[in-house]
């Protein structure tokens, strides 16, 4: 089971139990502050408004929320896709040609539905999918400068500035180039744009850099250095580095391309060719931060660990969108031209768009029990998910049944769960248990790392409440119904905190 399900199911939680960002709820009853409070909510406020719509605006108790919430998850998975694919597809040589832009898109939407792209949704952060997504809409719009309105380009860029911000803050290094490249054409032009153009320019630049700035004071709350955040240790499923290092490479190429015909051809239409060129640019400069962040965590912690992996995989995420926009710019209008006045391809398009689909792998899991494994990690993951979800009675396994008792649990006092479920982690059970409570407070939190003992076995069960118990007054330890007698018999002074959770 994937760690950040949790707290991302506890931030959108809590606006659905409090109606406001977690900042702004009211204080919890031990005297300190809300868990995630640092952590930007801009997608959890937008489930969180989708839910209210769908199920109403008050909670509807864990089973129904848990259930709401993933379903969401998916929802921004597929919204992301779609992003991606219209901001491929907005470009006017692709547009214009669609027959020959099915396979790029279904390439582009693979990529995203079972693909690298996956990895976010099945991983619990579907914020981080999201905000990469919007990195490749910046590609866009920095694309569709030339022929697209000023005032459109600026609401457009403003938006999407805030929009990753909000999502995953570190993606604006990613989009950064991009970026640049959209202000540096507009201040050319600046002092000759109408008065209108400028007021709004100005205001959208303003909108960006708050939105960008409340971000990062909110991060700048967890009162840790840049490098402590940085190195954060643990990781997630990683993609194939190797078709990450394919896919920059090919970017590279269109890039060197590119220059080539605009050096040759006299360089006609400077700020075209820098749109067209520029998205190449950005996702090459990408893939070398990602390279360089890596370098810089090894010579820092001597290991990669969580931030290189996302950093890392959105880089790749970035180079196939930008690998399918420049290659379809390149390619399409020669296919173009070579079949003027001839029957188009379509069986050989229809190939190449079914082996697209596959580029990231076989793209489904249903043939798993025949023996035809799925490599590509969404369909994988599925797979993996249908699995832990189904014991071989079809009944739902033990780490299943374990979570929904602990989300059964009625209790007026807040508690956490200390034990071991072979196959789930004894900290992620202890920080859902606070996400389905509602009550995952800076206090309460302290409790969970005592749950480390419990790896070495679940004979590490006194050891780990015992720190619980001493550490963190005023909560109550909930395990195992069958271990309550031995274990308040070992901490008599603690027996009215130690209680069972129900097989």
């Amino acid at each position: 089971m994937a760690w950040d399900f949790a707290p991302h199911f506890n931030m959108y939680a809590m606006l659905r139990r409090y109606g406001t960002v977690i900042p702004l709820a009211t204080p919890p009853a031990d005297g300190s502050g809300w868990s995630s409070a640092t952590y930007p909510q801009g997608i959890h406020a937008l489930m969180a408004t989708v839910a209210e719509v769908v199920a109403g605006p008050t909670y509807a108790g864990n089973d129904a929320e848990t259930l709401l919430f993933l379903r969401l998850v998916g929802l921004v998975g597929t919204i992301s896709t779609v992003l991606v694919v219209a901001s491929l597809t907005s470009i006017p040589s692709l547009r214009h040609q669609p027959k020959f832009t099915l396979p790029l898109a279904a390439l582009v939407a693979a990529a995203w539905l079972v693909g690298p792209g996956a990895i976010p949704v099945f991983g619990g952060f579907p914020n981080f999918a999201l905000g990469v997504a919007v990195c490749v809409a910046v590609l866009s719009i920095m694309r569709l400068q030339r022929q697209s309105n000023s005032i459109r380009i600026a609401v457009l860029f403003s938006m999407s500035v805030v929009s990753v911000s909000h999502n995953w803050v570190l993606l604006l290094a990613l989009c950064a180039p991009a970026c640049v490249i959209i202000l540096a054409t507009e201040a050319r032009m600046f002092r000759q744009q109408a008065l209108t153009i400028q007021v709004v320019w100005a205001a959208a630049l303003a909108v960006a850099v708050a939105g960008a700035s409340l971000a990062a004071w909110q991060l700048r709350q967890l009162q840790l250095s840049p490098e402590d955040v940085l190195t954060t240790p643990g990781g997630i499923t990683q993609p194939d580095w190797g078709m990450d290092l394919t896919f920059v490479s090919v970017c590279a190429i269109c890039f060197l391309l590119l220059f080539k015909n605009w050096w040759l051809a006299d360089r006609p239409d400077r700020r075209l060719m820098i749109g067209i060129m520029g998205t190449t640019g950005s996702a090459v400069v990408g893939g070398l931060m990602a390279a360089g962040f890596g370098i810089w965590q090894i010579a820092t912690a001597h290991a990669l660990s969580y931030y290189f992996y996302k950093f890392g995989l959105a880089a790749m995420m970035l180079a196939i969108a930008a690998a399918a926009m420049a290659g379809g710019e390149i390619l399409i209008p020669r296919f173009s031209q070579w079949t003027s006045g001839r029957r188009i391809p379509t069986v050989a398009l229809a190939f190449a768009t079914i082996g697209a689909v596959g580029a990231f792998g076989w793209p489904t899991p249903i043939l798993d029990h025949l023996g035809l494994a799925s490599r590509a990690p969404g369909s994988a993951a599925q797979a993996i998910q249908a699995r832990a979800l189904n014991s071989v009675d079809g009944q739902p396994n033990a780490i299943a049944q374990k979570l929904v008792a602990i989300s059964h649990y009625d209790s007026n006092h807040p508690f956490i769960y200390v034990g071991y479920v072979n196959g789930l982690d004894p900290m992620l059970a202890a920080q859902w248990s606070l996400a389905l409570q509602g009550n995952w407070t800076e206090h309460i939190q302290r409790g969970i790392p005592y749950a480390k003992a419990l790896y070495n076995g679940p004979s590490q069960v006194p050891q780990a409440i015992q720190g619980v118990l001493t550490d963190v007054s005023d909560l109550n330890v909930l395990v195992d119904a069958r271990l309550v007698p031995e274990l308040r018999s070992a901490f008599p002074a603690y027996a009215d905190r130690i209680v069972g959770l129900p097989d």
